[in-house]
């Protein structure tokens, strides 16, 4: 996207048009697709007796079954959501879709164990291709409480369909039969991944292509993520009694606390896709019953999943909402902290002449509160904004000026962390 507002700025302003109804229907493409893929992690499960018989499958085999789809599920989110925001979400988007497709074509036609297994890993990898993209869709088509809505549905869908899944393969082999049953089971996505890929052509938008220098895919941090996703389903386990327990009450606040903590929970583990849904979720929520503060402080949470996932786009946008909410709510401190970010962020896509603004704000409340630190950053960072569009002279005087403060030294990132 090219353009955007200052701090505050209306959506329309960041090349997005909040009013086009055909974001709904994108929307509906994604929550399909978002449906079938979280489907096929349990409706394999009533099959696997059927499975076992057919295929002479061992249990080990059977294990891998099942967790070989979740395992090349979380392995790929992060490199495919990379690999979309470089290549357009719309082609990766479809493309997860195909392999889908494909890859459930084979798995219901296997004839060993072998190939169910190799079958399956390829469709947990289509999944995995597939999920970051719309999360990434709706973050690029939604704005401030939509945003929490389409999210708060896609969050609502993955967990339908994962509950669905035992009774529609329970129904799928009653009705077939047990010998042919499992075929059916793993072939049931099949025509609904036709439909979201003849959807897409027509709904998901084809703009949205993120320009960045090459990156590397991160393998060291792959590996790391595989690492973290046994640890994250169990902070999911230990937390899902009480989550149940705040939706009997309709405690909304309470239940919006829990998403955020398994957000930043899945943050640190490094599942940034899983961390995006539940922050979203929350700030839905706390949008939902008025508790501002907190929804300033989930945006804040999500601004830095963004910016760790490398999606400065999204992390501009999140900023741009929890200033706009700071500003009303006159939390001084907070607004400012996070507008120091939000121009940090524009400097990071490039965007030097929006990143002035918002970093002189910043600095100017660094300096009245004494934050050396935090001054000597911002300003290196406004110098380099100064030289990027021009301003030579403003550049060297705001750039001598940040080294003066720590002698001449200063190291500078610049992806200084969000505040929350």
């Amino acid at each position: 996207m090219s353009g955007g507002a200052p701090a505050g700025g209306a959506p329309g302003e960041h090349g997005q048009d909040p009013s086009d109804p055909r974001r709904w229907k994108a929307l509906a493409v994604c929550l399909i697709a978002g449906f079938i893929t979280w489907l096929d992690i349990s409706i394999v499960n009533v099959a696997l007796p059927s499975i076992r018989i057919a295929l002479h499958a061992s249990p080990s085999d059977l294990q891998w079954v099942v967790s070989g789809y979740a395992f090349a599920f979380g392995l790929l989110l992060i490199p495919a959501g990379r690999f979309g925001d470089a290549h357009g979400r719309h082609n990766v988007f479809v493309f997860g879709m195909v392999l889908f497709a494909l890859a459930s074509a084979a798995a219901g036609a296997a004839s060993g164990p072998a190939w169910l297994i190799v079958a399956r890993v390829a469709q947990g990898a289509a999944a995995g291709v597939t999920a970051p993209q719309i999360t990434g869709l709706i973050g690029q088509l939604f704005w401030g409480a939509e945003r929490g809505r389409a999210f708060g549905l896609l969050g609502a869908t993955m967990s339908f369909s994962t509950a669905i899944g035992p009774l529609l393969g329970g129904l799928l082999i009653q009705f077939t039969g047990q010998e042919a049953g499992w075929h059916h089971v793993l072939h049931v996505s099949i025509p609904i991944s036709i439909i979201a890929m003849i959807l897409a052509y027509r709904y998901v938008p084809r703009k949205g292509v993120i320009k960045r220098q090459r990156e590397s895919m991160d393998p060291v941090g792959v590996l790391i993520l595989a690492a973290g996703i046994s640890d994250l389903a169990l902070v999911q386990k230990v937390l899902k009694p009480a989550l149940e327990e705040f939706r009997k009450r309709k405690d909304k606040e309470a239940e919006a606390r829990i998403h955020n903590n398994l957000g930043l929970a899945a943050n640190k583990l490094g599942d940034r896709i899983a961390s995006i849904a539940f922050l979203h979720l929350a700030g839905g929520m706390f949008a939902e019953v008025g508790a501002k503060h907190e929804e300033a402080g989930v945006l804040l949470n999500l601004a830095s999943a963004y910016r760790e996932s490398r999606d400065q786009e999204q992390e501009v946008k999140a900023l741009l909402d929890a200033v706009a909410i700071l500003r009303r709510t006159g939390d001084v401190r907070r607004e400012l902290l996070a507008t120091g970010n939000l121009g940090t962020a524009f400097l990071t896509l490039d965007r030097a002449q929006e990143a002035i603004e918002p970093l002189t704000r910043a600095i100017e409340w660094a300096k009245q509160n004494s934050d050396k630190k935090y001054t000597a950053l911002l300003l290196h960072n406004l110098g380099v904004a100064f030289k990027k569009v021009g301003r030579l002279q403003e550049s060297e005087i705001t750039i001598e000026e940040s080294h003066s403060l720590f002698g001449g030294c200063v190291l500078v990132d610049p992806s200084v962390s969000s505040v929350g």
